[in-house]
């Protein structure tokens, strides 16, 4: 870790004392712990962390003397663990201390319970091994996630989990407001000034400051209060983050209690290294193996009218021949033509009542009917929902195992022709279809492992490439990996010393550098509107004078000067394409700001160029 930030540690005094702060600031200059938490619905026919020592506050959490290769082990694929922080795991424990009395108070009714910043789904997968054994099949957790990229990879894992009483949304907080009281427990574990990212995340520190607490201290009122009609009166709210300063943890409960109206749940939790603070816990580094966390519960006083749902309605066609191959009746829909879903009967008026919020993943997708017949997805496979014999298993060894999930050939000659699942050490992690002579696979790794497998080969075959196979290299790292993906800048290196004068080549150089020059930053402004922005926030300083937050972008000038160089070139060899003008303009405009002259100069070249050649312009895209 880099020098700990000016301010920090003043703060972290404030709350655990100098004494204290001393152990933490250390702590942080030490190896991070690694941590999984076992699926407790999955257990593999061996234990595969014999050597771990249980974290204290989850039964099923282990810590591990090394890191392994998560990537290469078959079990994490299945969902027989999710790798998560030791002390991230204390909101779990925190909400199974408060789930009796919550349950009680549903009645006969699924229990409704929020997960509402839930990306990447470690949380999320904890909740649903605590609510399936408290519950049974009795419960509805709805995981939401705002920023759509990560909403992605929280469905993924949560169908890797393999629970069917999941339902994904990616909405912001206040969309919730439209199911007043609909929820008995909501768990916000918010955005916050990631002081408990400082370990692993050169960033988290450098971009940590008394102004970015404030700011993400007012953010977290604004979620809280936004989500907080969803909550029935008598509700569970939990509230975490992984930062340690007072503003964030005990100032924003307190604040809470003040003004939402809510009172203290009262916990004890009484582990070695938990340090009680006046609303909740603290887990720091030095004190607890994990990278530090804080935890409160609250409960929400008053009352709420219960919000009423309404059974589904129920069009049955022959996609309910489908559900026999489930252990549990559930209610079997088209998702558009050909795409079928099951929800278990249970909840099926509770996600019913979501539809409005448009769920990016409910219950389970049993996969696409083809001509007549159903093809399986590899969610149905992962999910504890599937009959053991609704298809033919055939258990595989760990060879085998990473060839399904890496994509590569390999047959299994003794196994049924037809669609079969595979286990590894007892559990489900794919399927596929065996022609006897191959068999054919489609998982949900493909992408990161396509991704490796042609980076090597292309490492092996540059000099043989053609600048059309470098041009489908890049697009595939591009789509797979983002702009400045791993690799990218290996492939553009190799590419330019093969075919230096390849517009192709020019424009994905200009692209990548462009792209990994800018950062953006928070910064404070004391004008209402800037470079014709509106600001993300606006609060009043301590002599009650408004100031604003944007957010800019800042560009390195070293990085963005590469990439003007390849457009330049790019132009020069093209001079009559003008979406390479045009490109070029705009990411002046966007480098100078207040100042575009470099902008202006080209924008003026390019309407002399048009009046005196009179080009034939070409335009791409």
């Amino acid at each position: 870790m880099t020098s700990i930030p000016s301010g920090f540690r003043e703060m972290l005094e404030d709350v655990v004392g100098a004494g204290r702060a001393g152990t933490v600031v250390d702590a942080l200059e030490a190896p991070a712990s690694v941590s999984v938490r076992l699926n407790p619905m999955k257990v593999p026919s061996a234990d595969p962390f014999l050597d771990s020592t249980p974290v204290p506050w989850s039964n099923c959490g282990r810590i591990l003397p090394l890191r392994p290769v998560f990537t290469l082990d078959p079990l994490m694929h299945a969902g027989a663990y999710y790798v998560q922080d030791s002390s991230a795991m204390f909101p779990g424990w925190v909400f199974r201390q408060v789930l009796p009395s919550i349950l009680e108070d549903a009645g006969d009714r699924p229990l409704r319970v929020l997960d509402l910043c839930a990306a990447p789904g470690g949380k999320t997968t904890d909740l649903a091994a605590s609510l399936r054994e408290a519950c049974g099949d009795r419960f509805l957790l709805v995981a939401n996630e705002v920023v759509s990229q990560r909403a992605g990879v929280l469905a993924d894992n949560v169908a890797i989990w393999g629970d069917p009483n999941v339902v994904v949304t990616s909405v912001d907080s206040g969309a919730f407001a439209s199911l007043p009281g609909f929820f008995d427990a909501v768990i916000a574990d918010v955005p916050c000034s990631g002081e408990g990212m400082f370990r692993k995340d050169a960033k988290a520190v450098k971009d940590w400051s008394p102004a970015t607490v404030d700011l993400c201290c007012s953010r977290q009122r604004r979620i809280v209060s936004d989500v907080w009609p969803a909550l029935r009166g008598g509700g569970a709210f939990i509230y975490s983050t992984c930062t340690f300063n007072r503003s964030e943890d005990d100032g924003n409960a307190a604040w809470c209690m003040e003004n939402l109206g809510a009172s203290p749940l009262g916990t004890e939790a009484g582990f070695k290294g938990v340090i009680p603070t006046k609303s909740g816990f603290l887990l720091a580094p030095g004190f607890v193996p994990g990278e530090g966390q804080w935890c409160c519960a609250m409960l929400k006083t008053g009352s709420s009218p219960a919000y009423p749902v309404k059974p589904p309605k129920r069009q049955k066609d022959a996609a309910w021949a489908y559900s026999g191959m489930l252990d549990r009746p559930a209610a079997v829909m088209r998702r558009g033509a050909d795409v079928l879903v099951a929800v278990p009967d249970c909840i099926a008026a509770e996600a019913a009542a979501l539809e409005a919020l448009h769920p990016i993943q409910t219950g389970v997708a049993l996969g696409t009917l083809k001509g007549g017949a159903l093809v399986p997805s590899e969610d149905l496979i992962l999910s504890h929902m599937l009959r053991d014999d609704a298809f033919p298993c055939v258990e595989t060894d760990r060879g085998t195992a990473l060839a399904y999930l890496h994509r590569d050939s390999f047959r299994l000659p003794d196994a049924p022709r037809g669609v079969i699942a595979l286990s590894f050490s007892g559990l489900r992690y794919g399927v596929v279809k065996n022609l006897g002579s191959r068999c054919m696979n489609m998982n949900r790794f493909y992408s990161f492992f396509a991704c490796c497998a042609l980076l090597l080969c292309s490492v092996a075959s540059f000099a043989q490439s053609t600048k059309e196979e470098y041009a489908d290299r890049y697009n595939l790292l591009v789509k797979n990996l983002g702009e400045t993906g791993v690799g990218i800048e290996t492939l553009l290196d190799n590419w330019r010393a093969a075919y230096p004068d390849d517009t192709d080549m020019l424009i994905a150089t200009f692209r990548y550098y462009l792209a990994k020059s800018q950062k953006q930053e928070v910064v404070r402004k004391d004008v209402s509107r800037y470079l014709g922005m509106k600001p993300i926030l606006s609060l009043k300083d301590s002599l009650g004078k408004d100031v604003w937050f944007y957010q800019e972008t800042f560009f390195d000038d070293e990085l963005f000067g590469t990439a003007a160089k390849a457009i330049d070139k790019a132009i020069s060899l093209n001079p009559d394409r003008l979406d390479m003008r045009f490109s070029k303009i705009s990411s002046e405009m966007a480098y100078e700001k207040e100042s575009p002259d470099m902008a202006g100069q080209d924008l003026k070249s390019l309407i002399t160029y048009n009046y005196t050649e009179k080009p034939s312009w070409v335009y791409k895209g």
